[in-house]
């Protein structure tokens, strides 16, 4: 991109790690909301999640403890590259408590109605989405993560990634 990251994290000699190497488009356009001075005031949202797990409750209980770790595994991420005083990151169940009720327009995803109920009420400018989707064929598992980063006032998508990590997690099927 022509210019050095600014991301106030130790990395010394060793070169960036996969994981964030993968997400460094996402990461760029946040670095440049900060870095115009204004605001930034981002919650995560995850959107749908799925897997081709036949047992009901095992994928039910699988849903519950994926979202947990990856809204966990995003908040503590953008916690340690953002430092910066205008840089917000909201709560991301106080997002999830008020999606409770609502319905969204199509399973996992948000209206925009619902960006701008949510900006409104958490005084957000912007949603980053996490769709996660699990599959599995012989003896591998292969996730899948596509981030979407919105921005409220109009609802348009900043920045859209999948992702598909080198290693997959151990299989629970």
């Amino acid at each position: 991109r022509g210019k050095p990251l600014s991301f106030d994290v130790a990395l010394g000699s060793r070169n960036i790690p996969y994981h964030t190497y993968v997400r460094l488009p996402m990461l760029w356009t946040l670095e440049d909301l900060v870095n115009q001075g204004e605001p930034v005031r981002l919650s995560l949202v995850m959107g749908e999640i799925t897997a081709d797990m036949k047992n009901k409750y095992r994928l039910k209980k699988w849903r519950r403890s994926a979202e947990t770790e990856i809204l966990a595994y995003y908040e503590n991420g953008l916690m340690k590259l953002f430092k910066q005083p205008n840089f917000f990151l909201i709560d991301s169940h106080m997002a999830e408590e008020i999606l409770k009720g609502e319905q969204t327009s199509v399973e996992g995803s948000l209206s925009q109605e619902m960006h701008t109920k949510l900006g409104e009420m958490l005084e957000l400018t912007h949603i980053l989405i996490v769709d996660y989707s699990r599959t599995h064929k012989e003896d591998r598992t292969r996730d899948t993560e596509t981030l979407r980063l919105i921005e409220v006032d109009s609802g348009r998508v900043l920045e859209s990634l999948t992702v598909v990590p080198r290693l997959s997690y151990e299989s629970y099927y």
